[in-house]
């Protein structure tokens, strides 16, 4: 009879949620597990042949809900299989519509059903045995490294900003809980803190690549 394939729900936190997560996918197809699923933070795989699928994870959040439907279908047509995946970083919220400071025209909505929760494509496609990348020409390269720095550098300036102006409320605790603000606000910007290191670190990466690449374009030219 047909064998039943084994399913695998994996928890996963990524603290860099493009290089970071497109590796580890790669990695769990490489040992036979296919992505079937994703959700906020769990993984759902089921069993295929090693390294039979290619993973590819595209930053895509300045794009509206128009844009990203086309996309998506372009890409379905390319026999590439999208997921969309959260990534929670530079959003304000109202219900269910979220402002995105980082959009195209300087900031852009995100409605629900739609691109709320829809900032990163995970890209899979059959292995082929050539190269699966998302862009093949340089200056395609260089817009879109610039696009994510922008997004994690406006992302940074966001994060400071909550760390120098913001104080937890008292009233929120009671007076009888005063005497612990201190203490609680200090640990809190700790946590800010701590949240801009990776941050920082991929806009030095990304800054590097746009460098790169640049220096190639003018070596071509």
């Amino acid at each position: 009879g047909r064998r039943i394939m084994m399913k695998k729900k994996v928890f996963k936190i990524f603290a860099d949620a493009i290089d970071g997560q497109e590796q580890w996918l790669n990695e769990m197809s490489a040992k036979g597990f296919r992505l079937i699923n994703v959700s906020r933070w769990h993984y759902m795989f089921e069993e295929c042949a090693p390294s039979e699928y290619v993973y590819r994870v595209e930053f895509i959040a300045d794009k509206s809900k128009k844009e990203l439907d086309n996309y998506i279908e372009f890409l379905s047509n390319l026999e590439i299989k999208p997921l969309t995946k959260n990534i929670n970083m530079g959003k304000y919220s109202y219900r269910n519509i979220r402002l995105r400071p980082y959009g195209k025209n300087a900031t852009s909505f995100a409605t629900s059903p739609g691109n709320i929760n829809s900032e990163l494509l995970i890209l899979e496609k059959k292995n082929n045995g050539k190269p699966f990348e998302i862009f093949t020409d340089t200056n395609d390269k260089i817009a879109y490294y610039r696009k994510n720095r922008n997004a994690f550098a406006l992302t940074v300036s966001m994060l400071i900003i909550v760390l120098i102006f913001s104080e937890p409320r008292i009233s929120l605790l009671g007076k009888n809980y005063s005497q612990y603000i201190t203490p609680i606000a200090g640990i809190m910007r700790i946590i800010l803190l701590s949240l801009c290191v990776p941050l920082c670190i991929k806009i030095f990466n990304f800054t590097s690549r746009i460098s790169k690449l640049n220096k190639e374009k003018r070596i071509v030219e």
